[in-house]
């Protein structure tokens, strides 16, 4: 563990950085994704007082303002007074720390797997019919998959840089995992940022599904207006092969009714 103010220390030394700023921790995450693209704007303020040895820079943006005293920290997100995006809200609302599930932080360790340098390799190796069978096995029963499926997967995965590919749609996310028991903030400017998804929608959700447990549904509701989510009890993550007439049957009527929607009046 590295403890430094210079941030370009930890981008040279770190994999996985975590901001902190009084006391508190606002961002976390692979150290490439977070330089790349910061998120909090405690970070993107100390990267704007670094030199960069790439580009010629007249003169460095300091952070104006001063750290708060601790002993009587401010109303609201602590970076609010020195912050140049603060909203009114910021300076009342104290974020709080991520609800997280810990089953569901287990569960999606392996997108951390999924950015290693090499994973692909290391399918590569293992052969892609083998990769299928462990991967798969977990979350479906096998006998459910059409042989045709599963071979249009393995040729798929088979051609040059196509796993690659795959890997690097998690390596380019920047969702973040943090590892088990890690209690990671919600970022401040996560608070309130969300507007609200007005076109129709339908969730069909496999309950037994190992890597996407069912509290991601919680709080939805808040989001979408017009949400209906239909709950498979007896499916998990590959829900049209485990339960295809459910699936067809929660779909038929709520396409029906968007067509009816769309449709001009007569």
């Amino acid at each position: 563990i590295i403890v430094t103010h210079d941030i370009s220390v930890v981008a040279y030394l770190c994999g996985v950085i975590a901001v902190m700023y009084a006391g508190r921790i606002v961002e976390f995450g692979p150290t490439e994704a977070v330089m790349r693209a910061p998120a909090h704007p405690y970070t993107m303020g100390l990267m704007n007082a670094s030199p960069d040895l790439d580009q010629a820079v007249e003169l460095l943006v300091p952070i104006e303002g001063s750290p708060p005293n601790l002993a009587e920290p401010p109303p609201g997100c602590r970076f609010a007074p020195r912050c140049p995006f603060a909203l009114p809200e910021c300076r009342a609302i104290d974020p709080e720390p991520y609800a997280v599930s810990p089953d569901q932080r287990a569960a999606s360790q392996y997108i951390n797997a999924f950015r290693v340098p090499g994973f692909a390799k290391a399918i590569e190796a293992m052969g892609y019919e083998t990769f299928f069978e462990k991967t798969f096995s977990g979350h479906v029963d096998l006998a459910l998959i059409p042989e045709a499926e599963k071979r249009q997967y393995i040729a798929d995965w088979s051609q040059p840089g196509a796993m690659a590919a795959m890997l690097n749609w998690y390596r380019g996310s920047k969702l973040v995992v943090p590892p088990p028991g890690v209690t990671v903030p919600l970022p401040d400017w996560l608070l309130n940022a969300f507007a609200k998804v007005k076109i129709p929608t339908l969730v069909i959700w496999g309950t037994k599904d190992p890597a996407l447990l069912p509290v991601q549904l919680d709080g939805l509701d808040a989001l979408v207006e017009d949400l209906r989510v239909v709950r498979l009890p007896d499916a998990g993550h590959f829900a049209p092969w485990e339960a295809p007439e459910e699936v067809a049957q929660a779909l038929a009527p709520f396409l029906a009714g968007q067509t009816k929607a769309r449709a001009p009046a007569a």
